[in-house]
């Protein structure tokens, strides 16, 4: 059983989006731990009233955070309880895609983890988005000697037995980059295969507010201190 980690904060519109198909896509197969980073609007309202329409009976457990943590915070959440042989994380916000996360577990046959890269980032992210993403990649690369071909993709899936081996220290959005810096030092048996990002269905992406960025930033030093 894979456990996929849903972490949301004010994402009630989204989340009448996402969660029908989601569950349909999910079934019995997959384990749902949605993490509640205290949202102040009806997204948690939303979330059981959808639960409540399934036509099956869902494996899933709910966290809720009482006030804004971080999404490395509503990851570490959510590992302390998964119970799935591998873990992944999907955006609330429909950017990410459940039939990608879905296709890529038949790759687990043959490698320990799977990592995504954007093969559409041409048509859904500006031009300076896709520039600064790639100075952030070849930076990290460099500095921490990896070679991953993207370093913020959620849908990764890894062996929960080796996530929970390594110190996932960020609080904020730079834990993506993180894990896929320290998880590569844990195996070499990585395939990297693309996937189709969406568009934020409604609301502000949360990754580019100024409290995400000096997040990063702090997360980063952190991280960065620690490899010396």
């Amino acid at each position: 059983m894979i456990s996929i980690i849903i972490p949301f904060l004010n994402e009630a519109d989204n989340l009448r989006i996402l969660l029908p198909n989601l569950l349909k896509q999910a079934g019995n197969q997959f384990e749902l731990i949605f993490v509640n980073d205290g949202s102040t609007d009806t997204s948690e309202k939303v979330l059981f009233q959808e639960l409540k329409k399934c036509k099956f009976d869902p494996h899933y457990q709910y966290i809720e955070h009482e006030r804004q943590s971080g999404i490395g915070v509503a990851y570490r959440s959510a590992l302390a309880v998964a119970k799935g042989s591998h873990v992944c994380m999907l955006a609330s916000d429909n950017e990410d895609n459940i039939e990608d996360i879905v296709k890529a577990v038949k790759f687990l046959r043959d490698y320990d983890v799977v990592m995504f890269y954007n093969a559409n980032s041409f048509k859904v992210r500006s031009r300076f988005r896709r520039l600064v993403s790639l100075i952030f990649r070849s930076y990290l690369n460099y500095r921490f000697g990896v070679k991953a071909l993207y370093l913020n993709a959620m849908g990764n899936l890894y062996p929960i037995g080796a996530i929970k081996r390594i110190e996932i220290s960020s609080n904020g959005f730079f834990c993506l980059a993180e894990i896929v810096i320290k998880i590569s030092g844990k195996t070499n048996s990585i395939v990297h295969i693309p996937r189709t990002l969406g568009q934020r269905s409604s609301g502000n992406d949360k990754a580019l507010t100024l409290r995400s960025l000096l997040m990063i930033i702090a997360d980063y030093l952190k991280v960065n201190f620690a490899a010396k």
